[in-house]
């Protein structure tokens, strides 16, 4: 994926086809520490410890129209090339938090460039 849009997009549809009925955007900087964090949550039925385990792994999918789910294995690399992490929380029956952590050396350009995304989700969710 191109850009952080298309990842946020992607966990959005995962938290849809999960049965979400509330998904949260949620954008974190500390200014003293100098990160950023996104964190989007939903109220979806969880995954179960299994599946956060195979969840990043992209010949794992529970899709039943393909093999591989590339979109939280993509966006694990492009945390990790970042010197970030990618965090995934989840409890079945509660619903599932997934943490991009990215470090300060890519935090003035995430924030220029999680802005400008936000406007293209905003156009995406509108259309």
């Amino acid at each position: 994926m191109k850009d952080l849009s298309m990842h946020i997009m992607d966990i959005f549809q995962n938290s849809i086809r999960a049965h979400a009925t509330v998904i949260s955007l949620d954008l974190v900087e500390d200014t003293q520490e100098n990160y950023l964090r996104l964190i989007i949550a939903d109220n979806s039925v969880g995954m179960s410890d299994e599946m956060i385990e195979k969840a990043t792994n992209p010949f794992f999918t529970t899709r039943k129209t393909r093999n591989v789910g590339l979109g939280l294995p993509l966006l694990k690399q492009n945390a990790e090339r970042t010197e970030g992490y990618l965090k995934i929380e989840s409890q079945k029956g509660e619903g599932t938090r997934v943490i991009p952590f990215n470090t300060p050396m890519v935090h003035l350009y995430l924030q220029e460039m999680i802005t400008e995304n936000l406007n293209q989700i905003d156009i995406l969710l509108t259309s």
